[in-house]
């Protein structure tokens, strides 16, 4: 029997069960099957360039129904902007209902130029990742505020306000899927505001990056003893701790800790305080020098390199805190960002081994 003479819904059905990769071969068969096989057929797209922009608009945007659904990662940045191009942006954004990743550099021009952008990304109902750059305005705050979705991964820039950690933890604990948090560029220095009032739940975290950001309870940490985040943060599961940019700089020039302290003293005071305020930590990497960390992310054996690790075991008062080699430290990474929750949930922390990477 040929598949042609199947009606089209229930081929269809059948397409699901393949493949991408054989959902392609098939729609290259016959005209007749191919606006049906193409749709299985995920699209990534990167616009570096106002030209490759223009390009992909051009075709996502074609008389050619459901072309833009299949749209499954779309990353643009500040160099395809042009605002000429925005509303046709909007216009795929709001088609592009099946999006899994979306990466926006910048955020707030784009919604300035049209809203729609925002309201779009908002609306996704299966976005794992979004990566989003300039959130200094409330509109772009709001995107994040209204997700849909709750995503697996996020990573965060430019929200350089006095509110800005206070903020963005009072929206983190709705995305109870959240496992990897990157935040970059966050608040001000001679930060004033007034700390969290209720504890913060996070318990699907297993990756927390912070760089290039001033951040309030170290400063309060350091003068207080007492005071500062540990309290809002109890449960968030954070194996790794991942710190490096501007934790060079004293946040606080009356702070007598802070005031005048060597990178090797942050070295020997800081580990130990990232103990104290996350009670589930079991791994710290730490970066003194300053560079720009939001283009290495971590990956490679260079980056890898510019960071002190520890790993802490035991539990209460009785937490012991071990530093461990460059390589040892890129094996914990790698295993927290491929394994499933449940493996890292079930690891012996204190007495396992973790694997090395493949």
């Amino acid at each position: 029997m040929s598949l042609l003479l199947l009606k089209d819904d229930i081929l269809l059905q059948l397409i699901t069960y393949l493949s991408p990769l054989e959902a392609l071969h098939l729609s290259l068969t016959t005209r007749e099957i191919y606006p049906l096989a193409i749709l299985q057929v995920p699209t990534v797209v990167q616009c570096f360039t106002t030209a490759k922009l223009a390009k992909v608009l051009s075709y996502m945007l074609a008389d050619i129904p459901n072309r833009a659904r299949r749209l499954r990662d779309f990353e643009i940045t500040r160099g395809a902007l042009q605002i000429e191009l925005v509303p046709l942006v909007g216009a795929l954004f709001q088609q592009a209902v099946n999006l899994r990743r979306v990466s926006i550099d910048p955020l707030a021009d784009f919604i300035e130029h049209d809203p729609r952008i925002g309201e779009a990304i908002s609306a996704l109902a299966r976005l794992e990742s979004l990566e989003v750059y300039e959130m200094h305005e409330d509109e772009a705050i709001a995107v994040v505020k209204q997700l849909c979705s709750s995503p697996r991964r996020l990573f965060l820039s430019d929200l350089e306000r006095d509110d800005a950690f206070p903020l963005i933890f009072s929206i983190l604990p709705s995305f109870t899927r959240l496992q990897h948090l990157e935040l970059s560029s966050f608040g001000i220095e001679g930060c004033t505001s007034g700390p969290l009032t209720s504890p913060i739940y996070m318990p699907s975290v297993r990756y927390l990056r912070i760089f290039s950001s001033v951040v309030p309870w170290i400063s309060t940490s350091i003068r207080f003893g007492n005071g500062g985040w540990r309290r809002f943060l109890p449960h968030c599961i954070a194996y790794l701790l991942c710190v490096c940019g501007s934790l060079r700089r004293p946040y606080l020039p009356s702070t007598p800790v802070a005031k005048g302290m060597s990178d090797d003293m942050r070295r020997q005071k800081l580990p130990r305080l990232f103990v104290e305020l996350f009670p589930s930590l079991r791994y710290i990497a730490y970066a003194c020098e300053m560079w720009d960390a939001s283009n290495e992310r971590l990956d490679g054996d260079d980056a890898g390199k510019r960071f002190t690790w520890w790993r802490i075991t035991g539990s209460g008062p009785e937490r012991k805190l071990t530093e461990i080699s460059w390589w040892q430290g890129e094996c914990v990474r790698w295993f927290l960002l491929n394994s499933d929750f449940e493996s890292i949930e079930n690891m012996d922390w204190d007495d396992g081994e973790i694997p090395d990477r493949a």
